[in-house]
């Protein structure tokens, strides 16, 4: 993983690259010799979100591999708080300047889970960058009205527990989303992932980068459903895959698909967008993470080949599985997880905020005329005994 740096864009964006002839050194640019397939994550995710897609060799002995940390997510993180009106648009754009700057002429893009609203945005906005694209259990916006409940009410919690500063309900948050999107409770790397996930989101408050991305974590929720307008939809010109379950609302990326096959037949062009139904029992939103196997296969079969390698079945069953642990884990990926900040207890004080109470008195005191009075103080510390841990949370605190 490295940042690319955009001068005019308030943030770095921080990428994650895959080559066939350089999977482990980090590379900063593609093998412009083989496809790239670029990989959009979820909401509140990151690019890490698709270690198994990069893990797996059906898919990056063949392909290069690119995934973004979106704005606010992950490792971008942001140089000043993000717009009241933060918009898919910006999030779009950020990943378009991200592959001009990586030099990337074409892509099959792929979208998982909320991130499938990018993945068509882009398409909609740069048609010419597409050579296809594949939405996995994307986001409908006519999901029904528990599924829509359930977002805004984790939404408004997160929202409440930045501002109120706590972590504890954060930590819960997070476990929250995990277990809504997989199903996956008890399995040993989700447990892992969500541990992951609680250390990024407590540096994250404590640094304030939460507080700042707040804007665009809830306007690209709520854009989770935005789908190809019908003119947009019938100017598509590359090949459309939609891999989803046959919940309710997913209506609406079957007329997607009629609309974009009824005007290629029009014009004497074979049919350009068809879908995958997975079948089994409470298929996961995120099954890019928790049913690798299976997805990954799809998304090679129709990268490589289009339609003629995808199954002649239009349901697919799918088993209950364990989640592979990724092989290489987030720390050792090129980005680390800054620690937070040291919590006192409740009423204490750090010496920086005790230094800022002075300063300000001091500024106060000047601008009335009066006399101020610099106190020079020592502090010498001969034993240490029982204060150990309170000494060192206050001592970390001088840390930059």
């Amino acid at each position: 993983m490295h940042p690319i740096d955009l001068p005019d864009q308030p943030f770095n964006l921080v990428c994650r690259i895959s080559t066939p002839s350089n999977r482990t050194d980090g590379p900063k640019r593609i093998d412009p010799a083989y496809p790239t397939i670029l990989l959009c994550h979820p909401v509140w995710m990151d690019s890490f979100f698709f270690y198994p897609q990069f893990d797996d060799s059906l898919l990056y002995e063949r392909y290069n591999l690119i995934a973004f940390d979106l704005p606010g997510h992950g490792f971008t993180y942001l140089k000043k708080p993000a717009e009241a009106k933060y918009t898919l648009e910006s999030a779009v754009e950020a990943i378009y300047l991200g592959l001009i700057a990586l030099d990337v002429k074409l892509i099959h893009v792929v979208g998982s889970g909320t991130g499938s609203a990018q993945a068509m945005r882009l398409a909609s906005l740069h048609p010419g960058l597409i050579e296809s694209m594949t939405l996995i259990m994307p986001s409908s916006p006519d999901e029904p009205t528990f599924v829509k409940t359930v977002f805004d009410e984790w939404m408004l919690s997160v929202r409440k527990a930045i501002f109120d500063d706590d972590v504890q309900s954060l930590y819960l948050l997070v476990e929250n989303v995990f277990d809504f999107c997989t199903g996956r409770e008890g399995d040993p790397a989700m447990r892992e992932m969500k541990q992951e996930a609680r250390r990024l989101v407590e540096s994250k408050l404590s640094s304030g980068q939460l507080g700042m991305g707040l804007p665009i974590f809830e306007n690209l929720l709520r854009a989770r459903g935005t789908m190809f307008t019908m003119e947009e939809a019938q100017n598509i010109d590359f090949p459309v895959l939609i891999i989803q379950d046959q919940r309710a609302g997913n209506e609406s990326f079957e007329r997607m698909i009629d609309i974009i096959n009824d005007t290629r037949h029009r014009h004497g062009e074979p049919h350009g967008a068809d879908r995958v139904i997975l079948d089994g029992d409470l298929i996961p939103r995120w099954v890019t993470l928790t049913n690798p196997d299976v997805l990954n296969a799809l998304i090679s079969a129709f990268v490589q080949s289009k339609f003629a390698s995808l199954p002649s079945l239009p349901t697919i069953p799918l088993t209950p599985s364990i989640t592979r642990r990724p092989s290489t884990p987030r720390e050792h990926s090129g980005c680390h997880i800054i620690s937070p900040r040291p919590r006192l207890p409740p009423g204490r004080k750090s010496f920086r905020d005790m230094m800022d109470e002075l300063e300000i008195q001091k500024r106060r005191q000047m601008e009335k005329g009066g006399v101020n009075v610099e106190v020079e103080i020592m502090i010498s510390v001969d034993e240490v005994g029982e204060s150990d841990d309170v000494l060192s949370r206050d001592s970390a605190l001088f840390q930059p």
